[in-house]
């Protein structure tokens, strides 16, 4: 099994010699935490802080991960290089984040841990800084699931259904109902991030009141839309230069390639 892999040997010494004694710890693990997180990251570093990016390894092949790390132009300064089944993964980053981020601990170090939306890597990061005594920021926090009720107010062999009279029953709040716990395992994941976290960044203004309707601290909760949206802009600022589209279609000939023994159309 692998252990935690460092971008450089010196990696607990270059962070400690920093002069901020914050250490703001991005996490990312699949595809959209790199998308939504790699924005986080740029401009925290602007600002001059002390920032680390970790990669859990959630997501470990070049179509989830390598290609996005390539096409944002990031190398995490650390992965933890989990594997297995959901306890195994759930263990393994519990146990090597604790130690990662105990190490900086010892150091004198405030570690900051930013989870990412409704990940296992979110519900496992933000429990290992727990551990330390260190709560978490939440990034895209709040997310709840809700189901049409339809109770009589809709009927699904309605003869007279219409687009637009669907869509103006979905856009009704008193049509929808809270407590699913599906999809699974997200549902759990981000209701357990929350327990460890200090501060949560809701996208949108529906998931500052799903916060505050579950206990958490007003001030403690801001609304500041999806980084998602600074992603794109940043992309698309460098959409001549990109070759994601040259990389996927090598791939694409390289499967059918190998799946034709050679021979392609």
């Amino acid at each position: 099994m692998k252990e935690i892999s460092y971008r450089t040997a010196k990696f607990f010494d270059d962070v400690a010699d920093h002069s901020d004694r914050q250490v703001h710890l991005i996490l990312i693990a699949t595809k959209p935490d790199i998308i939504k997180q790699v924005p986080l990251c740029r401009e925290l570093k602007k600002r001059g802080h002390c920032v680390v990016l970790g990669h859990t390894g959630q997501h470990y092949d070049e179509n989830l991960s390598g290609g996005m790390l390539k096409e944002f132009g990031v190398e995490p300064d650390f992965n933890l290089n989990v594997r297995g089944s959901m306890h195994e993964i759930v263990s393994q980053i519990i146990g090597r984040l604790g130690f990662l981020i105990g190490e900086l601990k010892s150091r004198g170090k405030t570690v900051i841990p930013y989870v990412h939306g409704d990940t296992t890597t979110a519900m496992a990061a933000s429990n290992a800084g727990f551990c330390h005594g260190f709560a978490s920021v939440h990034v895209e926090a709040g997310i709840r699931t809700l189901t049409p009720d339809y109770s009589g107010k809709w009927e699904l062999n309605n003869k007279k259904w219409d687009i637009a009279s669907w869509r103006e029953y979905q856009m009704n709040r008193k049509n929808w109902k809270r407590g699913s716990l599906e999809p699974y395992p997200e549902q759990f994941n981000t209701r357990a991030s929350e327990a460890a976290t200090g501060v949560h960044l809701a996208p949108v203004e529906l998931d500052r009141e799903f916060l505050a309707g579950e206990g958490f601290p007003d001030d403690r909760i801001f609304v500041v839309g999806n980084s998602v949206a600074d992603a794109t802009e940043e992309a698309m600022g460098r959409i001549k230069e990109s070759t994601v589209f040259i990389r996927t279609f090598k791939r694409v000939i390289s499967s059918v390639s190998a799946s034709t023994g050679g021979k392609t159309a």
